[in-house]
């Protein structure tokens, strides 16, 4: 995938896709630095990424998740959820283009069916 190429400053082939690494039952080849699972949800999101970062030594150089979504959002011109690392599993944070950040809460009923909808305040 040439954006995440880009972003991390790495080449395709160091890059292996799959749409569930819960299905890898095969040992990865030392030359892949990220796994990108990629997985069609419903909900006012379309799809899931996971980026597993191999390769160690890309967490050194600050990659961690609000910057790589933060890039990828102003790369696509799109809006990503991701964690906010607390133990409300309702509460996220909305990223979108030109590094804008929100505090959002999912409707609980529809994440329990895997359902990703913001809650409407």
């Amino acid at each position: 995938m040439a954006i995440l190429s880009t972003l991390f400053k790495i080449r395709q082939q160091e890059i292996f896709i799959t749409d569930d690494v819960c299905n890898l039952h095969l040992a990865l080849d030392d030359s892949i630095k990220i796994v990108y699972e990629k997985t069609k949800i419903q909900g006012d999101f379309k799809i899931k990424i996971s980026i597993y970062l191999k390769a160690t030594n890309l967490e050194r150089y600050g990659y961690g998740d609000r910057y790589i979504f933060a890039r990828f959002c102003n790369l696509f011109k799109c809006k990503c959820l991701i964690s906010d690392d607390c133990y409300n599993p309702y509460s996220w944070i909305l990223l979108e283009s030109n590094d804008r950040q929100y505090s959002v809460s999912l409707i609980p009923e529809k994440l329990d069916r895997e359902i990703y909808a913001i809650a409407v305040n």
